[in-house]
C-alpha cells in the first residue's frame, strides 16, 4: 500500500487506513475496525480493504522520520541511551490491538495504539512510555481516541486523534483533531485551524527544532499546510496549493509531495517565511508507478520513495533540486521506515518482518533483524539506536547504531 493509491481511494469515497513514520510524511491510523469472523484465521486479510491487519505487512508508520515525521533532524532528540550491538527485546505489549506510532525522548520509548478489546466495546488508545534504563512501562490513557502519526516536536509528542464513530459492525476512526503532548508537564492541546479550514482526514505531520507544528488542511477548493507557532500558540496558513499529499520540513522549508495535471508524481517546496514555490521532482510516469513518496531530509538530500514497476525503491534528490540518484534498486518499501546520519532503515513490502539497513550514499544493504511473521509496524531513531515494534504479539525491540 502507499500513499497516492490510498488518496485516490478516499476522493472515491473508500474508507481507508493510514500508517506511517516515522517516518513517511507521518501519515498513520485506522479507518474501519470491523468484525469478519471469517477472516480471523487468514494472514493478511481483514475484513475491510481500509482495515490495517496486525498479522500482515501494512501497518507501518515511520515512526521515524514519518518517515517524514522529522527523523532526519536528529537536533530535536534529547539525551539517549546506548543499547547494545545485537537486537534485545524491551517489552512486550500484549494488550494492544494495534501500533501506529514511535517516538525516542532521551531515556525513554513513547509507543502510541489501540487498546485490544472486544469489537462491541467502545474503543480507546493509549500511550506506553518504556523505560531504557530500568525496563519500567508508565501507561498513559488518550482521552477521546487513538494516537495515530506520533512525531517528536521539542519536548513535545504531537499525534492525530482519531475518534471513534459505531457503524454496523464495528467502528469508523475520523481524524480532525492534531494533539500537542508536552512531555516535561503532562499537558495536552488541541491545535486550532487556520480560518475556513479543516484538517485533512489523511493529514500527514511534521515539525522543525522552533517546535512549529505543520499538518494538511483542506479548504473549499484547494488544499493547503497549517503551521502551528509555539511563540504565538496560533495556527496560520503556511501553503495553499492544489493537489498536496503531505509535509516535511527542515529548519528553514517546508517540501510536500502531490501530482500534476497529468497525475505524475511531484515534490514542491518553499521557505516556511514565504517566497516563490520550487519545483524539486517530477516523476516519468503517472500514479500509481509514478508516485514519488518523500521520507526523509538532511543537510543535503531529500530522500524518497518510488513505487514504479521498473524503476522503483528509494531515491535521493538535492534538497535545491537537480538530478537524483538510487539508494536501493528494485525495492518497494513500506512506510515503516527511518534513517539516521549514515543510513536508511526500512522494510520491503515482499518481507513485511525484516528490518534492513542501506547506506545513504548507496552501497549493500544489511540485514539487521528477521522474524517469521513478525510483521515490523513502526521504526524510530536517534543518536543511540534503532527501535521497531513487531506484530504477533506486539514486542519493542531495540539495538545500537
Amino acid at each position: 500500500m502507499n500513499r497516492g493509491r490510498h488518496r485516490l481511494a478516499a476522493l472515491a469515497g473508500a474508507l481507508i487506513a493510514w500508517t506511517a513514520s516515522a517516518v513517511g510524511c507521518g501519515r498513520s491510523g485506522l479507518g474501519t475496525l470491523v468484525s469478519d469472523a471469517g477472516s480471523a484465521d487468514r494472514p493478511g486479510s481483514s475484513a475491510d480493504a481500509g482495515v490495517p491487519d496486525a498479522r500482515a505487512p501494512g501497518p507501518d508508520v515511520s515512526g521515524g522520520p514519518d518517515a517524514m515525521d522529522g527523523a532526519a533532524d536528529l537536533t530535536r532528540r534529547s539525551a539517549c541511551i546506548p543499547g547494545p550491538p545485537q537486537p534485545i527485546s524491551l517489552a512486550t505489549l500484549d494488550d494492544l490491538g494495534g501500533v501506529f506510532g514511535i517516538v525516542a525522548f532521551g531515556d525513554r520509548l513513547v509507543v502510541g495504539g489501540l487498546i485490544d478489546r472486544p469489537i462491541d466495546d467502545p474503543q480507546a488508545g493509549r500511550f506506553d512510555l518504556l523505560s531504557l534504563t530500568g525496563g519500567a512501562i508508565t501507561r498513559r490513557d488518550v482521552p477521546g481516541g487513538i494516537p495515530v502519526g506520533a512525531l517528536l516536536a521539542g519536548t513535545a509528542v504531537v499525534y492525530r486523534l482519531g475518534t471513534p464513530e459505531a457503524i454496523p459492525g464495528g467502528w469508523q476512526f475520523n481524524y480532525d483533531h492534531v494533539i500537542r503532548w508536552d512531555l516535561p508537564t503532562d499537558q495536552t492541546l488541541e491545535l486550532g485551524l487556520p480560518p475556513g479550514r479543516a484538517t485533512d482526514p489523511l493529514a500527514s505531520l511534521a515539525a522543525n527544532p522552533q517546535g512549529q507544528i505543520f499538518w494538511n488542511v483542506k479548504g473549499d477548493s484547494d488544499d493547503g499546510i497549517a503551521m502551528w507557532d509555539p511563540a504565538t500558540g496560533e495556527s496560520t496558513l503556511a501553503v495553499e496549493a492544489s493537489r498536496i499529499l503531505g509535509v516535511l520540513d527542515d529548519a528553514s522549508n517546508l517540501y510536500w509531495p502531490g501530482y500534476d495535471e497529468s497525475y505524475r508524481g511531484i515534490i514542491s517546496s518553499r521557505a516556511i517565511s514565504g517566497g516563490p514555490v520550487a519545483l524539486l521532482y517530477v516523476a516519468p510516469s503517472p500514479i500509481p508507478d509514478g508516485e514519488a513518496t518523500p521520507i526523509g531530509i538532511d543537510e543535503i538530500s531529500l530522500y524518497y520513495t518510488l513505487y514504479a514497476d521498473s524503476a522503483g525503491g528509494i531515491l535521493a534528490v538535492p534538497k535545491t533540486g537537480g538530478a537524483g540518484h538510487t539508494i536501493v534498486p528494485n525495492a518497494q518499501p513500506s512506510l515503516a521506515l527511518s534513517f539516521d546520519r549514515t543510513h536508511i532503515y526500512w522494510v520491503d513490502q515482499s518481507d513485511g518482518s525484516t528490518l534492513r539497513r542501506t547506506p545513504k550514499t548507496g552501497g549493500p544493504t544489511e540485514m539487521l533483524w528477521s522474524g517469521p511473521n513478525r510483521w515490523i509496524q513502526t521504526i524510530t531513531v536517534d543518536d543511540c539506536n534503532v527501535y521497531w515494534v513487531a506484530a504477533n504479539p506486539f514486542e519493542v525491540f531495540y539495538r545500537g547504531r
